[in-house]
């Protein structure tokens, strides 16, 4: 009989060989999943910390609005009242310049009058500013080459195409007419109305 080798040595190198590679990948593995971990855990401590940072400054800007709170209701309000004192204001500065704007229309009237007629009465509405008005009346003189009517409807047209006259106005209308004698001369009695 022959004897049997066996070669015991060669198998357990090749044993040893594959634990050592199980072992290195076990280890490589556990290493990985430890690492994997702690950088978890460090992501998570980080966002933790910067949270923190954003609710100590959440809670300091809160406690300031909570604190400014009354400011900010005194600025609301007064901004809401904004509008009412610039109506005010505005209603002010129109009385303020209301007279010149009359005194204008009332020299431009002069100017535009002929001599052949003659303003009586003039009265001014100016309140309230919608219906804002001028009613005058007055004689127109008659002569033998033109009627009344005439010089009237002219003077009427005259007001009507003078834009200093007719600033913040847009209409002329005549409310009466009639013929009359003044002094044993036949004169033209107009009431106009100007809005």
């Amino acid at each position: 009989m022959e004897p049997i080798y066996i070669n015991l040595l060669g198998k357990s190198k090749l044993q040893k060989k594959r634990y050592r590679v199980k072992f290195t990948l076990s280890l490589f593995y556990i290493m990985l999943w430890i690492f994997s971990g702690f950088t978890l855990y460090h992501i998570y401590q980080t966002n933790q910390f910067i949270s923190s940072i954003y609710m100590k400054e959440i809670n300091g800007i809160s406690g300031e609005i909570i604190g400014q709170s009354p400011k900010f209701e005194r600025i609301k309000f007064l901004y809401q009242q904004k509008s009412q004192w610039e109506t005010t204001i505005a209603d002010y500065q129109q009385q303020i310049n209301r007279p010149r704007l009359w005194l204008s229309k009332m020299i431009a009237l002069s100017e535009l009058t002929p001599d052949n007629i003659r303003i009586n009465k003039i009265r001014i509405t100016t309140r309230p500013k919608n219906n804002e008005y001028i009613n005058f009346s007055g004689v127109a003189t008659i002569n033998a080459g033109n009627t009344g009517n005439d010089q009237l409807n002219q003077y009427k047209q005259d007001l009507a195409d003078n834009t200093e006259f007719m600033d913040q106005l847009k209409t002329i209308s005549m409310v009466e007419t009639r013929i009359e004698k003044s002094h044993d001369e036949p004169v033209m009695s107009f009431s106009m109305v100007v809005k």
